[in-house]
């Protein structure tokens, strides 16, 4: 899963399904489906990465800190953060639902 926190939604052209996927400059995958992650506030694509040497993908070979992603939308690359599991969101507190708590 990635997500694109650069891209302006209202100006520029959105993901939809087949854009590249770059490891530090390396094409590396393809874009498979994407949507706006309202909760998130930004694009979100997923897609299939591969090893660049043919190796076996691990969480930690796409969370790498050192690699730098980016996904191709038309003719524009946009940076793309990675997420190997879904990013941890905090509840929305809408003042009509609390649920219990537990007391001891």
């Amino acid at each position: 899963m990635f997500t694109l926190p650069e891209l302006d939604v209202m100006k520029e052209n959105l993901p939809w399904k087949g854009e590249p996927i770059f490891r530090n400059g390396k094409h590396v995958g393809t874009v498979t489906s994407s949507a706006f992650g309202y909760t998130l506030g930004h694009m979100v694509c997923l897609g299939f990465v591969s090893h660049e040497n043919g190796l076996n993908v691990s969480a930690s070979y796409i969370t790498d800190r050192t690699a730098s992603y980016e996904i191709g939308i038309g003719n524009k690359r946009h940076f793309a953060k990675p997420y190997a599991y879904p990013p941890k969101i905090e509840a929305a507190n809408l003042g009509f639902y609390l649920p219990a708590q537990k007391t001891l």
